[in-house]
């Protein structure tokens, strides 16, 4: 549970990394857009696999 959440997360802020040096920006949008993202990604994954609702 602890590493498909963290993969998750991961993936977020690897792929706004390199969406920032495709598109050239100087502040990491992308990549802090993503890392929200994904933590929110990896929250609702937790939530599902637990139970809650």
């Amino acid at each position: 549970l602890g590493l498909q959440m963290m993969g998750i997360v991961l993936a977020g802020v690897l792929g706004g990394w390199w969406l920032d040096r495709q598109l050239g920006w100087k502040f990491p949008a992308a990549t802090l857009g993503l890392s929200l993202l994904g933590i929110a990604g990896a929250m609702v994954f937790l939530f599902k696999e637990t139970g809650r609702k």
